[in-house]
């Protein structure tokens, strides 16, 4: 099988028209990812002020709007590797937003920020550790960071490798909660914390209202073993 690579995941992200609709609206267990991944930003947002936002792999903007509604003088500098979802993203073409099409490793910031946000790109990066060096030289001192990414380590993860199901290409790179957490420390990070951001009781079952049930008692939960098996995907904050 070949390797992940940047030009993969341009082209697979340049062909998908209609992304935000198609990823989190077109199926009622798509909408349910959404409520909790939007809710749990919505908690861990309280009390953080920021002026400068780098957010890689914005997307369409899902996150960015609901970043500038909780930040409304803030400036958000987006970069993308497709053309195709700055396109779908331009409603956000206004004097608050710079959107930039690039890779992350080919990015050349213009400036330090204050936060940093990524939902779900950097499980399509296969150096981590130049990834994670470079999050941390975009940043000023005393700034912050999320990073939002799939559990490689959830029950239904697991199950899906002992049955020896194929792992889509864009799914082999995604990094446990401990590596990460490891590999911000060892880049400057001062503090780290790590929550459950979607999660599934099931696998393979979405059971809707307990699945929420279950987000509402553990998603102010720091990550643990026992809590990673129903993390479908997890949030890092960091500080530097």
């Amino acid at each position: 099988m070949c390797d992940l690579t940047n030009d993969y995941v341009k082209k697979k992200y340049d062909k998908m028209t209609h992304y935000e609709f198609n990823r989190w609206f077109n199926k009622r267990a798509l909408y349910e990812d959404y409520v909790q991944i939007h809710k749990s930003l919505e908690y861990h947002l309280k009390g953080l002020e920021f002026t400068d936002c780098l957010e890689v792999g914005c997307g369409p903007g899902t996150w960015t709007r609901f970043l500038m509604l909780s930040q409304p003088t803030a400036i958000f500098t987006l970069v993308d590797i497709s053309k195709e979802m700055l396109n779908q993203a331009s409603i956000l073409d206004n004097y608050r937003v710079v959107s930039i099409l690039s890779s992350f490793k080919d990015f050349k910031p213009s400036k330090d920020y204050d936060f940093f946000f990524s939902s779900r790109a950097i499980e399509y990066m296969t150096d981590k550790e130049l990834v994670i060096k470079k999050i941390m030289n975009c940043l000023r001192m005393n700034s912050y960071g999320f990073i939002i990414t799939k559990n490689p380590n959830s029950f239904g993860r697991r199950l899906h490798r002992f049955l020896g199901l194929k792992t889509k290409l864009l799914h082999t790179h995604q990094i446990c909660n401990k590596e990460l957490i490891k590999l911000l420390k060892k880049n400057e990070s001062i503090e780290t914390w790590s929550y459950p951001c979607a999660v599934s009781i099931v696998p393979f079952f979405k059971l809707h209202k307990l699945n929420f049930w279950l987000w509402k008692k553990i998603h102010n939960k720091q990550l643990n073993w026992f809590l990673e098996l129903f993390t479908e995907c997890y949030i890092v904050k960091f500080s530097k």
